[in-house]
């Protein structure tokens, strides 16, 4: 390695290790946000989506499954922002761990809820927000940080 800059160097000079150097820290800062994604908060997304949209994310909510299958929803009631909520969705080969795979299944009895901790790629456009989140997340990873507890879907009445 001694040896290629003492080379590059002497052939072009400072200006050139320079650039090297400059080209070797960008490449660098973008590879460690794909292998070491930021964690943010649902807040973070919903103030500026257009900064994390396309990019991996990290958020710590609380997820509630039971709804949908191969999806839940994360909330975070610390937040009073009306788009503070995301879907997230698995990623096909993509499978939590056993525990995790209860918030991704759908009941017709109960509510699945845990906090948990999601990783993947923030997607702002989703859907149009009417009746469901406006952010998605297609989670690459679900870990959970608290046991997950069961609340029973409430029952319509006939009148």
């Amino acid at each position: 390695m001694k040896w290629f800059i003492f080379r590059l160097t002497s052939l072009f000079g400072k200006p050139a290790l320079l650039f090297f150097t400059f080209i070797v820290g960008v490449a660098s800062a973008i590879l460690l946000s794909e292998v070491s994604p930021p964690t943010v908060t649902l807040c973070q997304l919903a103030q500026n989506p257009s900064l994390y949209d396309g990019r991996i994310v990290r958020v710590e909510a609380d997820g509630r499954g039971g709804i949908f299958s191969r999806s839940m929803l994360i909330e975070d009631a610390t937040c009073q922002l009306p788009d503070a909520w995301s879907s997230v969705s698995l990623v096909e080969n993509v499978e939590p761990s056993a525990e995790a795979l209860q918030l991704f299944t759908e009941s017709d009895s109960d509510f699945f809820k845990a906090r948990v901790v999601v990783t993947g790629r923030f997607d702002p456009n989703t859907s149009m927000g009417c009746f469901s989140p406006k952010f998605g997340i297609k989670t690459t990873s679900v870990k959970l940080k608290s046991a997950i507890t069961t609340e029973p879907i409430p029952k319509r009445t006939q009148e």
